[in-house]
């Protein structure tokens, strides 16, 4: 009983050092980026790589059916993009912040 525990908090810790580093990766591509693609394009890239790396590194994406990830890429895409306009508003509009187009 006791191995797989410990077999399970270890690759529950593994999962969660994967998902940071891909969290940083991202965030370094995205600053990069951010100046040359302006904010929309690259906040609503940088939103949907994020949610589909973390949904591929926990494992939830292979249990999907092919129909079924078709499905939830399109709903990642509408996401990324809606918040991405959401926040541009927010900041543009209500702020007075300009943000790089």
């Amino acid at each position: 009983m006791r191995k797989a525990e410990t077999d399970l908090n270890a690759t529950a810790s593994k999962k969660g050092a994967l998902q940071w580093l891909t969290i940083v990766a991202l965030i370094i591509v995205y600053i990069n980026l951010f100046e040359w693609l302006g904010y929309l394009v690259s906040t609503s890239l940088f939103c949907f790589f994020n949610v589909v790396f973390l949904v591929v590194v926990s494992g939830e994406f292979k249990k999907l059916s092919n129909s079924r990830k078709l499905r939830n890429l399109a709903a990642y895409i509408i996401f990324s993009v809606v918040l991405s306009l959401v926040i541009y508003y927010v900041f543009t509009e209500l702020f007075n912040i300009p943000l790089p187009d």
